[in-house]
């Protein structure tokens, strides 16, 4: 059943993408400049092992311009970008960049032109990847360890793929959002398997991946504490794990 999840809505969400884009209604093959720099961070640590953008940065701002510089005469850097010295590199913390270098680095190691299109291939392919192997690691937390009968496990986990934010966002790009899921679902299953040194892992990639995921870790820790008291040897496991 895991294979069979993880395959159907790996599909469901790449090809559902692809069939609307090869049909033309949308041109703009990567809908948010918000993901951009997540995109091409990949690139430039395969190609170029650095996090230095400045290679792509003509690319980049020549589709995803500075709102209020759009004609590029006022020399604004754009949001997602962040000058350092000379360098630009991504405004956003490079987790999911990292994470994608698996699917990136073959097609990027093979020369495939630097485009947004094929881009928006490989960024697609990751999103749509890593929300389904989320939703394998939700499967089994609900089977494993709340007892729930197979039925009740698949219908929990086709709400989370369909019926949620992540099958009309999450699994079409690189946001960080997606990545956040996969790491506090995962973390919360490690813990379950008393894996506590692999939760505290995981959960601290959550936390790197969006800071402001320091919520829902926060409220995951209290769990692990309440859990684990007074055995303050797993504790330490756990917060070693960070």
């Amino acid at each position: 059943m895991k294979t069979k999840l993880f395959l159907i809505s790996f599909s469901v969400f790449f090809f559902s993408w692809w069939f609307v884009f090869k049909l033309g209604f949308n041109h703009l093959s990567i809908q948010s400049e918000d993901t951009v720099p997540t995109i091409l961070t990949t690139v430039a640590i395969i190609q170029d092992r650095t996090l230095y953008l400045n290679k792509y940065y003509e690319l980049m701002i020549n589709s995803y311009p500075h709102p209020d510089d759009k004609n590029q005469t006022r020399g604004l850097t754009p949001f997602y970008l962040r000058k350092v010295g000379p360098n630009f590199i991504s405004a956003f913390p490079i987790v999911p960049s990292l994470s994608a270098v698996p699917i990136f680095f073959l097609p990027v190691k093979l020369g495939i032109p630097i485009n947004f299109e094929n881009l928006a291939y490989l960024s697609h392919m990751t999103a749509a990847f890593y929300i389904a192997l989320s939703s394998v690691f939700l499967y089994t937390l609900v089977k494993k360890h709340f007892s729930q009968s197979e039925k009740t496990a698949v219908i929990i986990t086709a709400t989370y793929l369909f019926a949620t934010i992540n099958f009309a966002l999450l699994s079409q790009g690189m946001w960080q959002h997606g990545f956040v899921e996969l790491f506090l679902i995962s973390g919360l299953l490690a813990f379950y398997d008393k894996k506590l040194f692999l939760s505290g892992l995981l959960l601290g990639l959550a936390l790197l991946t969006r800071p402001t995921s320091a919520i829902a870790v926060g409220l995951v820790s209290i769990l692990v504490f309440w859990q684990t008291f007074p055995n303050w040897r797993r504790i330490i496991v756990y917060i070693l794990g960070f």
